[in-house]
């Protein structure tokens, strides 16, 4: 079962390229589509790394490998970019993403290839 937006994917990507060609202001089409600036500012983002496909409803979570996380992180780190930069040349959907990778390696934690897994749910237990 796919997710499904509140806000139609072509909607989505018209109201982009209207900003883009400075047709719409941010506050115009945040009332326009009564969502957050910060919605737009992401589609936005995730237009100019994936263009008019990459705002499409995705069915599954992406993975990133191990070695993707850790050059990303290692690019923030180093100052090579800012957090929208370092995502764009990797191809991550959202810097909040990004954030957490940093957070992770910063407390010293291990960052993994997601491996996905099988949801296990736990039974009804039934009192007779």
């Amino acid at each position: 079962m796919s997710r499904k937006s509140k806000i139609e994917p072509i909607v989505k990507v018209k109201i982009v390229e209207q900003y883009l060609a400075g047709e719409i202001v941010l506050n115009q089409a945040s009332k326009k589509l009564g969502v957050a600036c910060q919605s737009i500012r992401k589609w936005i983002s995730i237009y100019r790394c994936n263009g008019p496909a990459g705002l499409l409803n995705q069915p599954k979570n992406k993975s990133y490998s191990k070695t993707l996380k850790m050059s990303a992180v290692n690019d923030y780190l180093n100052r090579a970019g800012s957090l929208d930069d370092i995502c764009l040349k990797y191809g991550i959907r959202s810097h909040t993403q990004l954030l957490k990778w940093i957070q992770v390696y910063n407390s010293g934690g291990i960052l993994k290839t997601y491996t996905g897994g099988a949801c296990m749910k736990k039974g009804k237990i039934n009192d007779f």
